[in-house]
């Protein structure tokens, strides 16, 4: 499932909210969770929490579900987190590490899709069509820059 960046950690912060607010709106929202994990919004309808999401949750930096964490893949990605047990690199990515843009685990990437999509982009930055460029350039660069590792919407 995709995970939409953080607002803070968009690299085009400039950008009017209004621009992503449809992504915001595509994105799932498990609301069981949301209104178990954020005590104030306790006692609001399902309604409630979809429109408080997309209003005011997603520009605080709050969690639309529960995201599964992958520690190995953090550790290799952030080596800040080497030295912390399993569960305290998952409690970090729920607490802190969404919020700074991190990604919880290794996305699934269509090549063909990237290839397609941002082929002409990622040529001009000199970056090769392997499948591990592809990925590397959307860990490190493509997924703060709102770059879909697969199509995610109907045809």
């Amino acid at each position: 499932m995709y995970i939409l960046p953080s607002w803070n950690s968009l690299n085009s912060k400039n950008e009017h909210y209004n621009l992503i607010k449809p992504l915001v709106r595509m994105a799932y929202l498990d609301v069981e969770f949301y209104a178990k994990k954020y005590a104030d919004l306790a006692g609001l309808s399902d309604r409630e929490l979809i429109h408080h999401y997309v209003e005011h949750g997603y520009r605080e930096g709050r969690l639309s579900w529960d995201y599964k964490v992958d520690p190995v893949f953090m550790r290799l990605k952030y080596s800040d987190l080497n030295n912390l047990s399993d569960q305290q690199i998952t409690d970090h990515y729920h607490n802190f590490g969404y919020g700074e843009g991190r990604l919880p685990y290794m996305p699934h990437l269509e090549k063909e899709f990237y290839l397609k999509t941002y082929g002409h982009e990622l040529a001009l930055k000199g970056i090769g069509q392997s499948e591990e460029e592809l990925h590397q350039h959307f860990v490190n660069a493509g997924y703060l820059e709102l770059m879909f590792p697969y199509r995610f919407w109907c045809k």
